[in-house]
Formats: structure tokens, sequence, C-alpha cells
């Protein structure tokens, strides 16, 4: 038998489920293998995440429907609800990524299939790493010291952070409602070219990777 290849994530749809223990898997995802105590990735086994300045944490309302404005959006978490949320906004990205309003600036989705992910900070930005398999954290976080600059990017548009720092957590969770670990993203305020890429540097480790580039370079 061959060696095991771990994906951080399994299970059928992201966009299903229940408010009832935010720190339990929301989609019935299950995390494959554990990742260590003190891990620089963030966990995320249901739903999309989100990429926000903390200024604007207050102005996003995760699963909870708001009181004060109309939310438009095609989906709906639940089946039990006709007005939208937040996260039904972060549900109707369908790409690897996509930006959105909040308040008086905008965030980053990250769609496509829930993924653990981690910051790799460069000195023109950084990327956003999202699991794909590997046979262990120690083989992941080798591979992404890496990357080639060689590798083969795709151009997918402008995010601007309007101001810092940022965090990056499950869009389910209301923004001033810390619920799951998250994790702090120290990006300067400004505009970035957004590019992606999937890394795969053997059989056993891929990532896909979500490039944050200072569009002034």
């Amino acid at each position: 038998m061959g060696r095991r290849l771990f994906a951080l994530v399994d299970g059928p749809s992201r966009r299903a489920g229940s408010r009832t223990g935010l720190g339990a898997p929301l989609y019935g995802h299950t995390l494959r293998t554990p990742l260590s105590q003190d891990s620089r990735w963030l966990r995320n086994d249901a739903g999309p995440l989100l990429l926000l300045p903390e200024s604007l944490l207050s102005d996003w309302s995760g699963i909870d429907v708001p009181e004060y404005r109309v939310v438009v959006a095609r989906f709906r978490w639940s089946a039990q609800e006709t007005r939208g949320s937040d996260y039904d906004r972060a549900c109707d990205v369908e790409d690897y990524f996509g930006v959105i309003e909040v308040g008086y600036g905008f965030g980053l989705v990250l769609g496509d299939e829930p993924a653990a992910t981690t910051w790799l900070g460069r000195p023109y930005g950084g990327i956003l790493a999202r699991w794909e398999y590997a046979e262990s954290e120690t083989a992941m976080d080798a591979a992404l010291e890496r990357i080639p600059e060689s590798l083969t990017w795709t151009e997918k548009g402008i995010f601007t952070a309007v101001a810092c720092p940022l965090q990056l957590f499950n869009s389910a969770e209301p923004g001033d409602e810390i619920l799951m670990p998250r994790l702090s993203v120290p990006l300067s305020a400004g505009s970035y070219r957004v590019r992606w890429a999937r890394y795969a540097p053997d059989p056993q480790t891929a990532a896909s990777l979500i490039e944050l580039r200072d569009a002034a370079t």
C-alpha cells in the first residue's frame, strides 16, 4: 500500500448546517489529520473563510440576519430563513476568491472547498496558502519554503485593504463575536493584485496559493 496523503477536509456540501456549536464542524466535514497545537495553520472544516480589516469586523453579521440592513444574496444557508445574511453573500462566491463590500471597505472571501489556510508574509504583501494534501504538516511547511519564482500565476483581480491589521476567520461567525480560532494577517493598507496558482512540488504535496501583491509594484 502506498503512503497515505492527508487532505484536511472531507465530507458533503460546505453549505448546510446548524448554528448550534460553531466550534464543531458545521457542514459535515471532518479533519482527517490533526494539526499541531502550535500550528500556524487556521483549521477550516466548514464554509468560506473571510479576510477582513479589524476595523470592519462589526459590519459582518455571519449567519445572523442583520437587523437594520437588507442583504442581497442568492444563497440561503437556512431553508427556514427568507432574508439574506452576510454568510449567504460569502457562499455566493464560486471562484477561488471573491471581493465583496463590507461596511466602508472590502472583504476577501476564500471560496472553493474549505481548507486549512496559513499566511506567508512577503515584502510585496503575502500569500494565503490553502492545504490540498500532504503527508504531514512538516512536509507541507517545507514545501511552502520552496515556492519557485517560475510558478505560473493567474491574475484574478484587485483587493483593497482599507485598514490594517486584518483577520482571517470563518465567514459564518459575526465579525465581532469570536467563536473559533482566527488568523491575524499583518497586511498593510492599500490595493493589491490578487493572483492564484496551484503548487504541487511532488506527487505527495499540493496547495492552492492566493497571492496579494502590492498593486504599485
